[in-house]
């Protein structure tokens, strides 16, 4: 048994795209997050991809590992 977790970034959804677009990113906590992340959200695709290779054979010696799928915005 493997246990591992995926840590995505900001995701490509109806919410994201309009607080991104609205007042709302004029403020402070949006504009940090605006320079942090990458211009295209990240999308489900991507992180469903990664599910998928955690659950495979193939990743079987893969365990405890917590994975950032974020454009390298955590790393520093």
């Amino acid at each position: 048994m493997s246990i591992n977790a995926v840590c995505p970034g900001a995701l490509d959804t109806p919410t994201l795209v309009s607080a991104m677009t609205s007042r709302l990113a004029s403020k402070r906590p949006f504009k940090g997050m605006l320079m942090r992340y990458p211009r295209v959200a990240w999308l489900l695709a991507r992180i469903a991809s990664l599910t998928l290779y955690l659950a495979s054979e193939e990743a079987r010696h893969i365990t405890g590992a917590a994975l950032p799928i974020d454009g390298g915005v955590t790393v520093g």
